[in-house]
C-alpha cells in the first residue's frame, strides 16, 4: 500500500471524504492525525457548550476540552462513513457522553480528595491537642513531633487500607514494597479489632467508611471534641500495640 500524503488530499474538493476513505483503506497515521486536526475546533465548541451549562465551578474549561478531545479521537477511530451519518452527528453524542462521564469521575475524585484533606486536618488537630508543649524544651518538642508523626503514619496505613488504596503513594510501586506495605496494613487493621468497642467503632467509621468526626459525634450522641479525644486515644493505643508486632517499624 502506498503511503498517503494528507497534504495532497487537501487539494481535492471532497477532502474529508477522501481522508476517511484513505484512513479506512490504508490506516495511515498521518491521515488519522489530519482528520483529528480538522475536527478539533468542533470538539472545542462542544466542550464550550457543555462548560457553559456546568452546574459547578470546581472543574476548569481545560478539563472539559481535554475530555472532548479524547472523545473526538475515539470517534475518529470508530467512525464508519458507510453507515450514512455525518461524522459530526455521530461524534456529537459520543463527545458529550465522554465529557459528562469524565466530569462525573473528576467530581467524585475531587470530593474524595476534599474529604481526605478535611479528615487529615481533623486528625492532625486531634493528635496535636495532647502533644502541645510550651515550645521552650527541645526534648518535649521532639517528642511532640514524634507522637504526631507516628499518629499520622498509623492513620495513613488505616486510610490506605480502605479509603484510597494505592493513590498518592510516595514509595516505589515494586512488588516487594507492595507486599510489605499490604502486610503492614493488615497488621495495623487487625489491631483495630482489639481496641475497646467505642474506639474501634470511631476508627472504622472514620477511616474505612469516610465518616467525619462531627457526623460520628451525632451517631454516638457525644460531642465532636469527645470524638477527637477518643480518636487520639485509639491512635495512641494502636501505636503502643504496633511495638509488640514484629517488623512493624512505625512505632517510636
Amino acid at each position: 500500500m502506498p503511503i498517503v500524503d494528507p497534504e495532497d488530499l487537501l487539494q481535492d474538493a471532497g477532502e474529508e471524504a477522501a481522508l476517511w476513505r484513505a484512513l479506512r483503506e490504508t490506516g495511515e497515521p498521518a491521515v488519522r492525525t489530519r482528520l483529528i486536526e480538522m475536527h478539533m475546533p468542533f470538539a472545542r465548541v462542544m466542550s464550550g457548550k457543555l462548560f457553559a451549562r456546568r452546574m459547578h465551578d470546581e472543574i476548569e474549561f481545560g478539563e472539559y476540552l481535554q475530555l472532548a478531545s479524547i472523545g473526538l479521537i475515539e470517534c475518529v477511530d470508530r467512525y464508519d462513513p458507510a453507515r450514512g451519518a455525518s461524522f459530526r452527528t455521530y461524534a456529537s453524542h459520543r463527545i458529550t457522553g465522554a465529557v459528562l462521564d469524565g466530569i462525573v469521575k473528576l467530581t467524585e475524585k475531587q470530593e474524595q480528595i476534599a474529604f481526605r484533606r478535611r479528615a487529615r486536618a481533623e486528625r492532625l488537630d486531634s493528635l496535636r491537642e495532647a502533644a502541645a508543649t510550651d515550645g521552650t524544651d527541645p526534648g518535649q518538642l521532639f517528642e511532640m513531633l514524634a507522637r504526631v508523626a507516628v499518629g499520622l503514619a498509623v492513620g495513613y496505613l488505616l486510610e490506605d487500607s480502605g479509603m484510597y488504596r494505592g493513590e498518592e503513594r510516595s514509595m516505589p510501586d515494586s512488588s516487594y514494597h507492595s507486599v510489605e506495605l499490604r502486610q503492614l496494613q493488615e497488621r495495623v487493621r487487625a489491631l483495630v479489632e482489639a481496641l475497646p468497642e467505642r474506639e474501634a467503632r470511631i476508627i472504622r467509621l472514620h477511616y474505612l467508611n469516610l465518616v467525619p468526626f462531627e457526623a460520628i459525634a451525632g451517631m454516638l450522641g457525644i460531642s465532636k471534641g469527645r470524638v477527637s479525644q477518643l480518636h487520639r486515644r485509639a491512635i495512641e493505643m494502636l501505636r503502643d500495640e504496633t511495638r509488640k508486632v514484629g517488623k512493624c517499624d512505625i512505632a517510636w
